[in-house]
């Protein structure tokens, strides 16, 4: 009974923890085959290829919406009505740089991570 009670301080870190970052995760298909990409970041939006080179453009859009506030407070005077939903987009966009169907490298542009 006492080696479960040495571990029950433990039990809040293990709900810490997290998995691999963005960087990490884009670092871990640099090197691998075009397939690869496909098969983990989906079909690309946009190809591009020149000199040698090709261009996969991946992009991600997220929506968020965020609840209404019951307590609006509207043109400087409490409103007795919820303020309506609010919308927001996250955008990022992908860009692998690959030769011979090896891909080389990346970079990301927008809210990616």
């Amino acid at each position: 009974m006492r080696p479960a009670l040495a571990l029950l301080p433990l039990v809040p870190l293990a709900a810490c923890a997290t998995g691999p970052g963005f960087d990490e995760r884009m670092t871990a298909l640099v090197g691998k085959p075009e397939g690869t990409l496909v098969e983990t970041l989906g079909v690309p939006n946009r190809t591009y290829e020149t000199a040698g080179t090709k261009y996969l453009q991946f992009e991600q859009i997220r929506s968020y919406a965020y609840p209404p506030d019951p307590f609006w407070y509207g043109r400087r005077y409490w409103a007795p009505w919820p303020s309506y939903p609010a919308y927001s987009l996250s955008i990022c966009s992908i860009t692998f740089a690959t030769r011979r169907g090896i891909a080389e490298s990346y970079t990301a542009r927008g809210s990616c991570g």
